[in-house]
């Protein structure tokens, strides 16, 4: 099966991470008489701000997840542990959207940034670069100065 999740998806869910996307998610099933494995692959895009530059970027994601499904013969749905979902053996459908939503919300990293060197045109906020850049030359030539603190330390002395 496969699914594509684009900006409206994500926005049928209530302060979700994820404004802006567009997701590919492939789902293969493998059933058997009292489990169910699926396999999620997320490819594609999810719009962010770059954690380097602050530009708005299309961060490109790759994740792979499984989910287990238990069928129970007794009749009653329950959460299982962590590794699987239990359901009712007769229930005839399965609601993916909430498993495709949070997936697609772990394929984000934590560090939003990628190597954009080769995008035409680059995203990048080539003026937040240049200030840090520039940040950091003032700290190197700041090292070579006396520090303030020690200065205040040796007139406190005298």
């Amino acid at each position: 099966m496969e699914f594509e999740l684009t900006d409206w998806f994500f926005s049928n869910f209530q302060n979700s991470p994820i404004q802006k996307a567009d997701l590919s998610v492939s789902v293969n099933l493998e059933k058997k008489p009292t489990l169910m494995l699926f396999e999620f692959e997320v490819e594609g895009r999810i719009g962010c701000n770059c954690d380097r530059c602050l530009a708005d970027i299309m961060l490109p994601v790759n994740s792979r997840f499984e989910l287990m499904v238990k069928l129970d013969h007794q009749g009653d749905e329950k959460e299982g542990d962590h590794e699987f979902i239990i359901i009712n053996a007769e229930e005839s459908q399965f609601d993916l959207s909430p498993f495709l939503y949070e997936y697609a919300v772990l394929s984000l990293p934590m560090k939003k940034t990628y190597d954009c060197e080769m995008e035409k045109p680059k995203p990048c906020n080539e003026k937040v670069l240049e200030r840090l850049q520039g940040k950091n030359k003032s700290e190197e030539s700041d090292s070579g100065m006396e520090n303030i603190w020690d200065k205040i330390k040796r007139d406190l002395k005298n």
